[in-house]
C-alpha cells in the first residue's frame, strides 16, 4: 500500500485529535515510518 506524506500526517493528527490510547511504541513506530517516507521523497526530489 502506497502511502503519502500528507495521508500519513493526517492520520497521525487525527489519532492525536482523538487522544486515543497509542501506547509509546505505537507512536514511535507511526513517527519512525513518517522519517522514513519523508527521507525516501528527499530522496526522490534530489535525484530529479
Amino acid at each position: 500500500m502506497d502511502i503519502t506524506i500528507d495521508e500519513m500526517f493526517r492520520r497521525l493528527l487525527i489519532q492525536m485529535q482523538k487522544d486515543t490510547a497509542l501506547s509509546e511504541k505505537e507512536k514511535e513506530i507511526l513517527m519512525k515510518k513518517l522519517e522514513t517516507k519523508i527521507n525516501e521523497e528527499e530522496n526522490t526530489d534530489e535525484k530529479e
